[in-house]
Order: structure tokens, then C-alpha cells, then sequence
């Protein structure tokens, strides 16, 4: 190669280069089977006839040992020379890449849990030397992350701190591709957060696989790894969704657990414990007021323990919502206790509840987005109040109006949906296509063969026999409201008396009878009419509780029971006095007007 050059050549190795003057260099290697892809190897001042001073001295700036290092963090190191300004001479070495890498420049990055030893390399073999720690990431046994509002174009990534490793001093925060063009692409610099922080938000992301990871940091080291692979794609929601449920749902699995009527009523069928779990929150301090005994409980618990069966509803008012609670929950065939001796919500009456008392839903996303002992026990005061509540004094004016009005409604299509949606969430349980009976409805059926005792033969040979006998003259007048379930089983076929157990075909697709026969033996309602008529019945008592009786104590009490919808084998005793006063509303009649009026509206169901 010969005569002037101001630009680009291209060579061929071996090459011989003759010069004259000075000038500066740059050598890229091309791979053939990439074309456009370079590697450059050296950027170098060249003079003719000049050779370059020898090194005497070589140390490194800084050149105390890294230690500590966390993934994805760089540091600058620089070769100090005697003479000076001879780094361009300097070649620079990793004894493990996988640990640590360093460029032509002296910059190092950490890769991976390890010790490596960065050397800088002088032509003369003179050499100088640091090690590089990186301590190997301690991952807790509980999940330490969560993502939340995932959307058509972006999420949010939630946290607590590690529950080992030492105190944080920080957090890194750094989204990379797992799909499309580039995958495995870093997106953006690395996030730093305090030690107080709790989650990030990613917008404006493409459609595609994002993962994105979490690095809690303290003084020793990084104490905690957690990895996130997100699907951001659109999210299709039902038409006029309420907004609280849109801010809840994080993919489209959970927007599938909306379920909506065509009269404005709309659940999400992911409990309150799974949306706390969703935030990162697993424990809660359950410092609750009993009203009936006044006695404090304060402990912490998982909120598995409390709130796994307690969903929220809402319901359209004007262009607002108004948001409720409701309970579904299997009975069990035992009552269930936990290490205190607490009787576990899983196995306590009712089989299912809603409640006509609004829902405050900003003191639930208050503790979502900042998990502190005030929100929590803010949080346990209003559910307790729209659950448990029950007013010591007469006052009426605690339930919602529009909510009221809307299930004393006969024409309204909550009821239908909540039972749908009920036997699901039992079927779920069923086990190899059989399901024991429950606790209460086993209590029912003791009870009906300790009354058959006292029958006398008489009577047990001709039912339509006048018996003189009082205990059996007795006996005969209640068991017919006993027997109303177990005959109403008997009549489907899925009940068995002799094993005590219900048999289905397919508990994945169940017919309509299956259904009524999980509802029965649980809510005591043997069909969703009468389910329906109960809600009605209930909602109609919290207006007209005055009308129905002036004398202020049994208001109160009929007020109390009517607040919240019941569902259970066993009806409470201001229910039982309330029926027999009233039986039009006799929700447990199939033939009194408030179920022939479900039947009328709706058709049997």
C-alpha cells in the first residue's frame, strides 16, 4: 500500500504499512459471514521511526479491589504509567468473563456472581492487578415481586423488601426484551430506587414479551434476585367496566374473571386476599373490634386467612358506580380451626353473604399502594364495617339507596349471576366428580334421624294419622321444614343418603340440577329462584323494616339481619321469627308469592 490515505482501505492480512509522518490508526476486523458487523482492535498513534517509551512503572487507578459489585454495574479504571500517557500501549484481561468483562479502555462491567482479576498488560509484560467481587444473589423463600395494571402498552412491577440479607440500601430496576427483534436487549438505563420504594411503572411499551428484573442492594452486596417475564398486549375489557376493576386486572386472564349482567351489575371474581397478594401483601395486622363482644383481636396473619372469600361487586349509578362485597365460601364437612384456636372463615356460616353497605374502594387501594400498619388497620375497620357491622343503635340509614332500590328489584339479574357464579367456584373443589355433604347440612340430617324417634308406630305406619302423643304431634309439625333439602336431593339423583355424598357426571360441566344440588346443600336455597327471592327479601327489609313493625327493638334487629344477605342451611332466629310473621316473603317456600314472582320474571331456574 503506497501514497496518501485519508479514509477507508481495506486490507488483507498479512500487510506491510510504510509511512511517513505521524498519524492515527484504527484496525476493524470484518466477520464474512456478517457483513457489516466490526471488531475493532486497536486505536493507536503511529510515528515513523519512532518507538514507543518503555514502561517502567504501571499501577491502576483505582486500584483497591472491587468488592460488593452488583450485576450490570460498571467502573472506570486507569492505567497510571511511568512515563505518563502511555494507556494507549496498555492491553487489558479477564480471568473470568462470566464474572466480569473489561474493554480496551479499562472499563469493567459486572456479569455474575463470582471473583475475577482484571490485569493491565504493558508491551513490556509489566502488569498491574484488581480483583472484582461479586457476592452471589440470596433469594427469599416468599416471592418477593408482583406485577399489576398491565395494559395494551405497559405495567407495573411491585415489591417488598427481602426478609434476609441485611438492611436495603437500594433497589435496580432493569427492563429487557424477551421477544421480537433484539431478544434479551436491555430497554433503557437501569432504575435506582431508595430503600422506601415499592414499585415502578413501564408505559409506552410495544406489544411483545417484556422481562424485567429486580436487584435489592445493601451494604454487603445484592441480597435479593427476582425475574418477571410480562405479556403487554391490548386487554379487552366488557363494555362500561367499572374503573376499579380496569385498575385491578393485570392480563387478560383476569379481565375473563369480570362477569357483568345487562342491567349495569358487574364482579370481579378475584378475591380481596388475591388482590393484597397482587400488591405484594401477604400478612396483615388484623386488629379488629368485635361488636358483639367488644374485645380487641391484634394479630398478624396471612390474609389468606381472612379475606380469600370476600370479592367486590359493583353496580352502575348514573355515570359513577357504587361498590359492595360479597362472600362465597365452601362450608367444609368440619368445622376448621387454626394454631390460636380461631374457627377459620372456610368452615363458618354463611355459605355466601353480600352486603347492602357501600364499599369505601379508596381506603383499598390506599393500602395498596402504600402497605403501612395505618392502611392496614384502616383497611380491616371498613371491611369489618361493611361485613360485621351491626348498629347498637337505631339508626337505619346505614345501607346504600341505589343499592336497595336495585336488589329489592324482582326484574334485577344480580341474584342469577351471583349463584352462577357461586357453584363455580364450589365445582372448582369437587374431586373426582363426588363432593362430601357439608358440616351444617350433615347437622340437618342428624337432626331428622333424632326427631324420627319420637314418631310412634301409629304414625309411621299412616302419616294422615290424628296422633294424641304431644312429643309426636310435635315432631311431625317440624320435620317437613327439616326434610325440605334432603327431599329436594332425593328428587335430583345426585345426592346418595347412605354414603352421605353428592356424585356428578362431569364436575367440569355441570348440568343445571348438579348446580342445584351444590347450592342446597350449602345456602340452603334449592333453586336459584329461591337464592334470588332471599336477596330480594333481605334488600326490601332495610327500606321497610319500619313499616313491617313500630316497635323500635325488633326494628333494629330485623334492620341488622336485613343489612346483608344471609345464605346459609341454617337461618338465624330473627330470619326464622321474620318469616313466619311475614310468609309472602318466605324465600324457602317455593310456592309463596316472592319466588313465584322470580319464576314469573326470569322462568324456572
Amino acid at each position: 500500500m503506497a501514497g496518501n490515505i485519508n479514509g477507508t482501505v481495506t486490507l488483507t492480512t498479512p500487510f506491510r504499512l510504510t509511512t511517513t509522518g505521524q498519524f492515527t490508526m484504527t484496525v476493524y476486523a470484518e466477520n464474512r459471514n456478517a457483513p457489516g458487523t466490526h471488531t475493532i482492535s486497536r486505536t493507536t498513534v503511529v510515528s515513523q521511526g519512532t518507538t514507543p517509551p518503555n514502561i517502567t512503572a504501571l499501577s491502576l487507578n483505582p486500584s483497591a479491589a472491587w468488592t460488593n459489585a452488583v450485576v450490570g454495574q460498571t467502573r472506570n479504571t486507569t492505567a497510571v504509567t511511568t512515563p505518563a500517557n502511555q494507556g494507549s500501549q496498555i492491553s487489558w484481561t479477564s480471568t473470568n468473563r462470566a464474572v466480569a468483562t473489561v474493554d480496551v479502555n479499562g472499563r469493567i462491567t459486572a456479569r455474575g456472581a463470582g471473583t475475577a482479576t482484571i490485569t493491565a498488560i504493558a508491551p513490556n509484560g509489566r502488569t498491574a492487578t484488581k480483583t472484582v467481587t461479586i457476592p452471589g444473589v440470596q433469594r427469599p423463600g416468599t416471592p418477593g415481586t408482583s406485577i399489576s395494571n398491565v395494559t395494551s402498552s405497559g405495567f407495573t412491577l411491585n415489591w417488598t423488601a427481602p426478609t434476609s440479607g441485611g438492611a436495603v440500601t437500594q433497589y435496580i430496576v432493569q427492563l429487557y426484551r424477551a421477544s421480537g427483534i433484539n431478544p434479551g436487549d436491555p430497554i433503557g438505563q437501569p432504575r435506582t430506587f431508595a430503600s422506601t420504594a415499592r414499585s415502578t411503572t413501564f408505559t409506552n411499551l410495544a406489544p411483545g414479551s417484556y422481562l424485567v428484573r429486580l436487584h435489592a442492594v445493601n451494604s454487603g452486596g445484592s441480597t435479593m434476585g427476582s425475574d418477571w417475564i410480562v405479556e403487554v398486549r391490548a386487554i379487552q375489557f366488557p363494555p362500561n367496566t367499572p374503573p376499579l376493576f380496569t385498575s385491578l386486572v393485570r392480563n387478560q386472564a383476569d379481565v375473563n374473571r369480570i362477569r357483568h349482567t345487562n342491567d349495569g351489575f358487574f364482579i370481579y371474581l378475584r378475591s380481596l386476599a388475591c388482590i393484597l397478594n397482587d400488591a405484594g401483601i401477604f400478612n396483615i395486622d388484623m386488629r379488629l373490634i368485635s361488636n358483639t363482644t367488644g374485645a380487641n383481636i391484634t394479630r398478624s396473619t396471612p390474609v389468606q386467612n381472612w379475606y380469600a372469600e370476600w370479592y367486590i361487586f359493583a353496580l352502575t349509578n348514573g355515570n359513577n358506580f357504587v361498590y359492595g362485597l360479597f362472600c362465597m365460601r365452601g362450608q367444609g364437612n368440619r368445622p376448621q380451626r387454626d394454631a390460636q384456636g380461631f374457627q377459620l372463615a372456610a368452615s363458618n356460616n354463611p355459605a355466601f353473604r353480600i352486603s347492602f353497605v357501600e364499599f369505601n374502594t379508596q381506603i383499598l387501594l390506599n393500602l395498596i399502594n402504600n402497605n403501612t400498619q395505618a392502611n392496614q388497620f384502616a383497611f380491616n375497620t371498613e371491611v369489618d364495617r361493611v361485613i360485621r357491622y351491626v348498629p347498637a343503635n337505631h339508626n337505619f340509614n346505614l345501607h346504600n339507596v341505589r343499592m336497595q332500590q336495585y336488589f329489592s328489584n324482582p326484574h334485577s339479574n344480580a341474584g342469577y349471576l351471583l349463584a352462577e357464579a357461586f357453584t363455580d367456584k364450589i365445582a372448582a373443589t369437587i374431586v373426582n366428580n363426588r363432593m362430601n355433604i357439608t358440616h351444617p347440612f350433615a347437622e340437618v340430617l342428624d337432626r331428622i334421624e333424632y326427631l324420627e324417634r319420637f314418631i310412634c308406630q301409629d304414625c309411621r305406619r299412616n302419616p294422615l294419622n290424628y296422633c294424641r302423643g304431644y312429643a309426636c304431634r310435635t315432631v311431625r309439625f317440624s320435620l317437613p321444614n327439616y326434610r325440605r333439602i334432603p327431599d329436594f336431593l332425593n328428587s335430583g339423583g345426585v345426592f346418595n343418603a347412605n354414603t352421605r355424598r353428592l356424585y356428578f357426571r362431569d364436575s367440569r360441566n355441570l348440568t343445571h340440577s348438579e348446580r342445584l344440588a351444590i347450592l342446597a346443600i350449602h345456602t340452603g336455597n334449592v333453586t336459584f329462584n329461591a337464592f334470588t327471592a332471599e336477596i330480594v327479601m333481605h334488600s326490601y327489609t332495610t327500606e321497610f323494616s319500619g313499616i313491617i313493625t313500630l316497635i323500635p327493638e325488633y326494628r333494629r334487629r330485623i334492620y341488622a339481619s336485613a343489612l346483608r344477605s344471609d345464605h346459609g342451611v341454617w337461618d338465624n332466629s330473627d330470619t326464622e321469627w321474620f318469616l313466619r310473621l311475614h310468609p309472602r316473603l318466605n324465600f324457602e317456600n317455593l310456592n309463596s308469592p316472592i319466588v313465584q314472582e322470580q319464576v314469573r320474571i326470569h322462568g324456572w331456574r
